[in-house]
């Protein structure tokens, strides 16, 4: 999916993952993790405010950058900068404002589960192993660290850091480590559940582009 990458909000990494997080998948972390995923799944719709920052110390890279996600079971909507994507389950569309380009590709087209933001809220289940690393209390809350690593090989990735709110049950972020030298940080700073959003909104038209090059997959 050409989406995050276009966005600068891809990521991939490589560590040796040391045995302690070998196991396949920790009882306590899967019960945070589902808790997670059936309340995220109760909802019809919703809106993500958040903040994504990108870090590649080798080639000096520090970029950070403010956006918006609307989801709707398997489509959605994200607004960063210029940039802007559109899924309606089937096809993605990526818009750049700036060079009036519209890049066109299908669904699941040279993209890994963790790159599609409507997986977001349950991409552990399946493909991964997870442990519970430590649980903090921030204020009144109380913060779950749980670190996940992909099974499956060639990933680009090799950990995630997920940070969960237990108390009000929210995500709060997301790290993800690259082979590459690369880590991206996704913090979710606020969620607005069942937004009034039409299905057409998720679907590109020409229309209100003109002047949009199309370039097709």
């Amino acid at each position: 999916m050409k989406a995050f990458k276009a966005l600068v909000l891809t990521s991939s990494l490589s560590v040796m993952i040391s045995s302690v997080f070998a196991q396949d998948k920790d009882p306590k972390a899967k019960a945070i993790l589902d808790d997670l995923s059936k309340k995220m799944k109760a909802f019809t719709s919703f809106t993500i405010d958040f903040t994504s920052k990108l870090e590649k110390k080798a080639d000096g890279v520090n970029e950070s950058q403010s956006g918006k996600a609307t989801m709707k079971g398997n489509k959605y909507i994200i607004e960063v900068g210029d940039q802007k994507i559109l899924c309606d389950g089937v096809t993605v569309w990526t818009i750049l404002t700036g060079d009036k380009e519209v890049y066109e590709s299908k669904v699941g087209a040279d993209q890994e589960e963790l790159l599609d933001p409507s997986k977001m809220f349950s991409l552990w289940e399946k493909d991964f192993k997870y442990k519970l690393v430590k649980e903090e209390t921030v204020g009144t809350s109380t913060i779950a660290e749980i670190h996940l690593f992909p099974v499956k090989t060639g990933s680009k990735y090799h950990t995630i850091i997920i940070k969960i709110d237990k108390t009000k049950m929210e995500m709060k972020s997301v790290v993800v480590k690259g082979k590459d030298g690369e880590v991206l940080t996704y913090t979710l700073n606020k969620l607005t559940t069942n937004v009034t959003v039409n299905d057409a909104d998720f679907k590109f038209e020409k229309s209100k582009y003109p002047g949009y090059t199309v370039i097709k997959d």
